[in-house]
């Protein structure tokens, strides 16, 4: 095969890059292509993937068996004790119907919108730099067992009974380590003493 050099200077001098250029190829490889050569095209973009379902959310991480509540308990206010359960229950139930976000809230008996805010607010970095080295286990005699949400959330109990029964175990156990003391109990949840107090009447009715 004849050097292309001599032709791409001559073919160059003819005019051809208004040709290259008008193809979308360049000059060399407009010569290769007339020579014969097998010079590879540039490889065309990917397309984007589709998008997924306008009602689904991205695959959470597999939950662990049970939310930690009783290494939780006594370590972090209240507020955050339900951001650990909620981080749980809703990547869960999501997990159980695919990341259909309409079915998962459905089951739970809340919004898509309730969900996804509540999911939203359970991303906490103190919470996860707090169970990266805080123990998965407690002195089981120190405080009551508490609720299996598993077992719970297999009765068919909706968002707000899981809470509930979540928030009678809480409260009832720091109100008794504290002896009763709701100054004490609402200091140690992070609390007012107003919102422990309505929260457990609410509770024992």
């Amino acid at each position: 095969m004849p050097s292309s050099s001599p032709l791409l200077t001559l073919i160059g001098r003819m005019k051809v890059g208004q040709l290259a250029t008008l193809t979308g190829v360049g000059v060399e490889e407009l010569v290769a292509i007339v020579l014969g050569s097998t010079l590879a095209r540039p490889p065309r973009p990917t397309p984007n993937p589709s998008p997924p379902p306008a009602d689904t959310v991205g695959a959470a991480l597999p939950s662990p068996a049970e939310p930690p509540l009783a290494a939780l308990f006594g370590r972090v206010t209240y507020h955050e004790l339900h951001r650990v359960l909620d981080r749980w229950l809703l990547d869960r139930t999501l997990e159980d119907h695919r990341g259909n976000v309409t079915h998962a809230a459905a089951r739970l008996g809340i919004t898509r919108l309730t969900l996804r805010r509540h999911r939203a607010r359970a991303r906490s970095v103190r919470l996860d730099q707090w169970q990266a080295v805080a123990p998965t286990t407690t002195n089981a005699s120190a405080i009551p067992e508490p609720p299996s949400v598993l077992a719970v959330l297999a009765d068919g109990s909706d968002y707000r009974r899981i809470r509930d029964a979540v928030d009678r175990w809480l409260l009832g156990a720091t109100l008794a380590r504290e002896h009763g003391n709701i100054t004490q109990a609402a200091r140690s949840l992070g609390m007012s003493r107003k919102d422990l107090r309505v929260r457990w009447k609410r509770l024992r009715n």
